[in-house]
């Protein structure tokens, strides 16, 4: 059986489709498609990046609205206690493209011991993302070692 083409999408509830958009494809995403509502606004936007999917809504009209739901997403914080990765060939463009749009880096690029340079920011709407980049083949026993503390 084929894997589906987008085996883990997300969905964020933003401000603004468009300049959502806008930067993630900076981050390399590419959208492909969006569709304006009755008021000529996007009211969805689709991008991907390799077989993963972002689907972005507009906050102020939810799907499968529900009101108490609504209210809590609403209210925010967005996604708190959840972290989006993304897995990219170039970090330092990436890196880059964040600092230009002035969002807040939670921990500046650092190498860990499982071999990949990550760094965290925080997106124009809030969520938290680890942006990483593989720099290192460390083996599984290593990865166990370091995390035990030996």
């Amino acid at each position: 059986m084929a894997a589906p083409p987008a085996p883990l999408g997300l969905v964020l509830h933003v401000e603004d489709i468009e300049k959502a958009s806008r930067f993630y494809r900076t981050l390399g995403f590419a959208e492909t498609a969006a569709y304006p509502g009755a008021d000529g606004e996007l009211t969805v936007a689709f991008l991907g990046y390799g077989t993963s999917m972002l689907l972005l809504g507009r906050r102020d009209q939810l799907h499968y609205e529900n009101r108490a739901r609504a209210a809590k997403i609403r209210r925010g914080p967005l996604g708190l206690g959840a972290v989006i990765t993304l897995s990219v060939p170039d970090l330092a463009k990436v890196y880059a493209a964040v600092k230009k749009a002035r969002l807040e880096v939670m921990l500046a690029p650092v190498d860990e011991f499982y071999g990949d340079r990550v760094f965290m920011f925080l997106d124009p709407d809030g969520y938290e993302w680890k942006i990483s980049q593989t720099i290192a083949e460390v083996g599984a026993r290593e990865v166990a070692a370091a995390i035990r503390g030996g």
